[in-house]
């Protein structure tokens, strides 16, 4: 009787210690960065027509809410174009200059940040 008991209070304590290791290493794993999209490369700009960017389709893993940080990484020469609300889901470009704009859309949850995403707008003087 003694030895079922013992067996049984074994079973017990194994069992308690891999389930506590199970909520340990869940518990403290590290979590995915965020999945990052800055949205399709757009082609038929125009200077000084407004576009927006769009970064809505990046994901958080762990269910937070993302933040948003947009950067210029080229430019046509003697371009002054910023990004309006650069660390919004959806900036605006006002482009002032024909040639290709790019830019980088990094997204955090807050626990970790994603690697960077890179769009490319293509600014033309008009409409074809």
């Amino acid at each position: 009787m003694l030895d079922k008991l013992y067996v049984q209070a074994r079973y017990n304590l194994i069992a308690m210690m891999l389930v506590m290791g199970l909520i340990v290493t869940i518990g403290c794993g590290e979590s995915e960065p965020p999945v990052v999209d800055a949205g399709r490369d757009i082609s038929d700009a125009v200077i000084d027509v407004p576009i927006q960017l769009d970064g809505r389709r990046s994901q958080s893993n762990n269910g937070e809410p993302l933040t948003y940080q947009w950067n210029v990484i080229t430019k046509p020469k003697d371009s002054a174009a910023t990004l309006i609300n650069n660390e919004s889901a959806r900036p605006i470009l006002i482009p002032d200059r024909e040639g290709d704009y790019t830019f980088s859309l990094v997204v955090s949850d807050g626990e970790r940040v994603s690697d960077p995403a890179i769009v490319t707008v293509n600014v033309s003087a008009s409409k074809n």
